[in-house]
């Protein structure tokens, strides 16, 4: 049943990427030898879901997703299972099941704005487009935060966007800095550093630049993910960014 779920179709992604590719020259977020391992798309979400089905977690007990041990086991797992060194995907994902007994019910945002690449901490992040940083911050200390965060102004189909990279740990540029597309940025966090999660680089559009730097406004306003019954909204606010990225 799991092996089922992982392996989604993907076409409209692909498409999408190979439209992107032909209008310019792919950028890597990632060195050439992690870009070079074998790379795969899932959905996290179907799958972990899954598990917890299997498992026959009926919320009476922790949700074993917010321990980030367990995240990063399943991540792993999922690996495992379709031959990949690390895979990527998310966008819009409704996590309402792997999140289900978590912080996220309070204001039922399950609803996922980026994509997620698991690789593992230490991996060197990579600015894919030119442009300025507008905001450097970190918020380690929160369960369930951003951990160090970096968000750069660029342009990305004729219009200006927020390109948010979290989940880092050590951070390589400061605000105002202008980044050339293949500069380092930061590093991928450990749980100590990332916002006590699995280790993964999270990477979200947001459409215009205005409220970015607003940091506290920015997060009580969305803190990665949104309400899956505005999901259209959420679409067109937080453009799907693996295009961009891949």
């Amino acid at each position: 049943m799991a092996l089922v779920i992982i392996h989604i179709d993907k076409g409209a992604v692909e498409n999408t990427i190979a439209e992107e590719h032909r209008e310019r020259d792919v950028m890597a977020i990632f060195r050439r030898e992690v870009m070079a391992q074998k790379i795969g798309y899932a959905n996290f979400g179907a799958f972990a879901a899954e598990l917890m089905r299997l498992s026959g977690y009926d919320g009476s007990s922790e949700n074993p997703h917010v321990r980030p041990e367990y995240q990063l086991s399943r991540q792993e797992q999922l690996q495992r299972l379709l031959g990949v060194d690390w895979y990527y995907g998310g966008w819009m994902e409704d996590r309402s099941i792997v999140w289900s007994d978590t912080y996220l019910k309070e204001t039922g945002n399950f609803l996922h704005l980026g994509i997620d690449c698991s690789v593992r901490a230490g991996t060197e992040v990579l600015a894919v487009r030119d442009g300025p940083v507008v905001l450097v911050g970190n918020d380690a200390e929160f369960v369930g935060g951003w951990g160090g965060y970096v968000i750069q102004r660029i342009e990305y189909r004729g219009q200006p966007h927020a390109l948010i990279y979290a989940h880092l740990g050590t951070l390589l540029c400061v605000p105002k800095q202008h980044l050339v597309a293949g500069s380092t940025i930061g590093m991928v966090g450990n749980k100590h550093e990332n916002g006590h999660w699995g280790e993964h680089l999270h990477i979200q559009l947001w459409s215009g630049i205005e409220g970015v730097t607003d940091w506290r406004a920015f997060f009580s306003e969305q803190d990665g993910y949104g309400n899956v019954a505005h999901i259209d909204t959420w679409a067109k606010r937080c453009p799907d960014p693996t295009p961009l990225v891949f």
